[in-house]
């Protein structure tokens, strides 16, 4: 019956939603590996010329439950090359990996695998058991895939170490980025200011949807502190035109939500929603004001 579940999944919706979970309770991906049929990881084991042939119409890598940068060494070798969308899911402790070591070996594995060429969607989940330090430069390793339209980076924590000039450099890495989301819960200060958005407003134009650790507090003043976008060829400046329109914060507070939605609004005249994703009550009202001092987004803008 065991081998039987991956022909199970394929049969209706209704079989899937059945036996799907049943592949999932498998302890570890080798478990998963073995209800493979074998001539397909015979090809995948080799990893010889001849696999590419099948492994062309992979476009999807995900991995989960990994506890060692290991186990995922041969399949993004197989498959690093083709993918679109890699989810890396991984259960390390941070009492076992305190420098965050394992990531570093995994962003710079899928790295290194994953041709700039083609990769686009990026999810990375780590574990919630203990928090862990995420700096930007955990995610440097991804820095020439240019072309990356949405990343995901679930779980960040309180111990989070993420700074305004950090989340530039995220803006100048993926200009082509539509969604980009780095969240958790439990991270009141150690969030970044609002002027982290200024970059995002200047280089991503395409980008809709926005997560991050961010603290309303301070609010820099709109009319002489706004940022304009870089200088054109011939030297003038233009207003900035980002597409966003959706901001979650998993942050602090916003005791001044006008200005904020003043601010946010210099920056992205199609904003329509601030909403709070940290779970306090009063912080969540603040924010929600910041969505009702919005004005509406002018027709012609983007969005």
């Amino acid at each position: 019956m065991p081998k039987n579940l991956i022909h199970v999944v394929l049969v209706s919706r209704l079989w899937n939603e059945l036996a799907t979970p049943l592949l999932w309770r498998r302890a570890t991906l080798v478990a998963i590996w073995k209800l493979l049929p074998d001539d397909c990881r015979i090809f995948i084991d080799t990893g010889r010329e001849g696999a590419q042939l099948y492994l062309s119409h992979v476009r999807t890598l995900a991995l989960e439950n990994l506890s060692h940068p290991s186990q995922s060494h041969d399949l993004i070798v197989a498959f690093g090359p083709m993918i679109g969308a890699l989810c890396i899911r991984s259960q390390i402790r941070w009492h076992d990996d305190p420098g965050m070591q394992y990531f570093h070996i995994f962003a710079a594995h899928a790295a290194t695998r994953c041709s700039p060429a083609s990769l686009v969607d990026l999810y990375l989940e780590w574990s919630t058991v203990t928090p862990h330090a995420l700096r930007v430069d955990h995610l440097r390793s991804f820095a020439a895939h240019t072309r990356l339209v949405r990343i995901y980076y679930v779980h960040v924590s309180s111990v989070t170490e993420l700074e305004d000039e950090g989340m530039g450099e995220l803006a100048l890495w993926w200009p082509a980025i539509e969604e980009l989301r780095i969240m958790g819960r439990d991270v009141s200060r150690t969030g970044c200011s609002l002027r982290a958005l200024e970059r995002f407003a200047m280089h991503c134009p395409r980008l809709r949807a926005l997560a991050l650790p961010l603290a309303g507090r301070d609010v820099p003043d709109v009319e002489g502190d706004a940022p304009e976008s870089e200088a054109d060829g011939d030297g003038t400046r233009t207003r900035p035109r980002c597409a966003l329109r959706w901001i979650t914060v998993c942050g602090e507070r916003a005791p001044s939500p006008d200005r904020v939605a003043a601010y946010l609004h210099s920056l992205f005249p199609s904003l329509v929603s601030v909403r709070d994703y940290a779970g306090d009550q009063t912080w969540e009202k603040e924010w929600k004001a910041v969505t009702r001092y919005l004005p509406r987004p002018v027709k012609g803008v983007h969005g």
